[in-house]
């Protein structure tokens, strides 16, 4: 069966006090709870709880007595909460049981639940049978919907739908998006608007995605944030076509989707190189250096903006051994060496390649900086550096290497800072940039529900809800409105980022 995860308050919520004249919950602190945490499931902010709790400290200790502040909006919706909960426990529970055919009652779930397999097989054809794609999937234009909008007061139904996984192999990367989706749900909640929350997992199980479409859940839904893979997408999108309710895929770059009702945070690689463009023109000659292991898809994307061959000039290692890459210093010094500041591409995706090239990079660029007082050369590498392991950070600062991105976090940015110190007071850890696209999502799309402009696409309008920005576009093939938006990212000698 699917997961459904929604906000409750904890069990050990015990008796109603009052003091002042004012109605307080007492709660008795169990392990994993953060001030953060008990503030955001009992609908209040931290500083409702401190000014609740006299000396309450940042960190809590497990039987703790806490005062919660009570309100009647705040007991409404937990008694709404626990409704929505216990009929989706009711729910799973009847259809987790073994079926007696000999009472009536037991017959009637039987039939219950075979209705809805059968109505989640239909849809698993549609999409899983070889050769066989829905109706839209085949039409040259989507069907055009309006999307669905909410006015201020309206409380927002909002599904999210994550690969968790399973019980005993949790999936790390999207339980980090989803502690960053809650947060955004928080922020979205504080500045005024009501929002109620499902989370199902998905496991990257396509009769588990047709068990949560044939509950009629995502009906219901106001926006729907997921799935993450775009095979598990597509039955999503045929379930709620002409609906109007808008779908947002948070992290995967689709290839074979249409849709008018559907938004995409990653931008498609095809934009990637706009923000490199400009390096390539006029006469400054180009050096492309490449080993035995060649990133394909960069220096595909690279050649494709290269100027006239003559100012194309290429290094390659051709040694299997990583080590003896970059030995010679001075060859690289008379290859770089001039005034035109050329552009130099380092095409390697092997770790001790990269390595030894950024070092001696950065000695080439000490001495021609001696030599001409200037910046010597304007370097260029993958942004998949940043995932290697083996790959000191450091490195890339004294290269001072520039790459281009679809996500960047930086905590020399204050809106930064402040997400980690809120994130990590809650979760203990240090987020994940899985964890920024959650809030993003949360914010951008929830908002935007309030906002005409989303029934447009949100086009013509900018966002930077942290630190990353978007921008989408309609395309005029798929209907699906993207998001235009790669950052430029240069590493500098002093240590920092700059962005563009």
């Amino acid at each position: 069966m699917f997961l459904l995860v929604t906000a409750v308050v904890p069990a050990s919520a015990e008796s109603t006090v009052h003091t002042d004249g004012k109605r307080y919950f007492t709660y008795k602190v169990e392990k994993g709870d953060t001030i953060y945490s008990l503030a955001r499931e009992n609908g209040i902010t931290v500083e409702e709880l401190r000014a609740a709790n006299d000396d309450l400290s940042d960190i809590l200790s497990v039987g703790q007595k806490l005062r919660i502040p009570k309100t009647e909006r705040v007991a409404e919706e937990r008694r709404e909460r626990r409704a929505n909960v216990d009929k989706a426990e009711n729910k799973a529970e009847r259809s987790e049981e073994v079926v007696v055919a000999s009472t009536a009652e037991s017959v009637a779930e039987e039939r219950k639940l075979a209705t809805m397999v059968e109505k989640a097989t239909r849809i698993l054809e549609q999409f899983i049978t070889e050769n066989k794609l829905p109706a839209s999937a085949n039409n040259p234009v989507p069907l055009q919907v309006k999307l669905r909008t909410l006015k201020r007061g309206e409380r927002a139904n909002v599904v999210l739908m994550l690969p968790f996984g399973a019980e005993d192999r949790p999936a790390k990367n999207y339980i980090d998006f989803y502690r960053g989706f809650l947060m955004g749900v928080d922020s979205v909640r504080l500045s005024g608007h009501s929002v109620n929350l499902d989370v199902y997992n998905t496991a990257r199980d396509s009769v588990r995605i047709a068990e949560i479409i044939a509950s009629g859940a995502l009906d219901k839904a106001d926006l729907v944030v997921g799935p993450v893979y775009e095979e598990d997408m597509k039955p999503v999108l045929a379930a709620l076509e002409g609906k109007g309710i808008p779908v947002v895929s948070p992290l995967a770059t689709l290839t074979d989707t249409k849709s008018n009702s559907l938004f995409q945070m990653a931008p498609t690689p095809d934009t990637r190189m706009t923000k490199l463009r400009e390096l390539f023109n006029g006469d400054r000659r180009v050096i492309i250096i490449s080993t035995q292991n060649v990133d394909e898809k960069f220096d595909k994307a690279i050649r494709a903006m290269l100027p006239d061959s003559s100012k194309v000039v290429e290094k390659r290692y051709l040694t299997e051994q990583p080590h003896q890459v970059g030995r010679n210093v001075n060859e690289l010094v008379a290859l770089i060496r001039g005034n035109d500041q050329p552009v130099v591409v380092v095409t390697s995706n092997n770790e001790v390649e990269v390595d030894r090239l950024l070092n001696a990079l950065h000695t080439v660029r000490q001495s021609l900086t001696r030599y001409n007082g200037a910046q010597p050369f304007i370097l260029l590498g993958s942004h998949s550096w940043t995932r290697f392991a083996s790959l000191e950070k450091i490195s890339l600062y004294k290269s001072g290497v520039t790459m281009v991105s679809n996500y960047f976090s930086h905590t020399i940015n204050p809106t930064i800072r402040t997400f980690e110190k809120r994130f990590i007071r809650s979760y203990g850890m240090i987020p994940s940039l899985f964890a920024f696209r959650g809030y993003d999502a949360a914010t951008l799309f929830i908002r935007a529900l309030y906002n005409d402009k989303l029934s447009e696409g949100l086009v013509g309008e900018y966002f930077v809800p942290l630190c990353t920005p978007y921008r989408f576009k309609k395309d005029s093939e798929t209907g699906i409105y993207v998001n235009q938006e790669w950052v430029k990212q240069s590493y500098n000698k002093d240590y920092t980022v700059t962005f563009e």
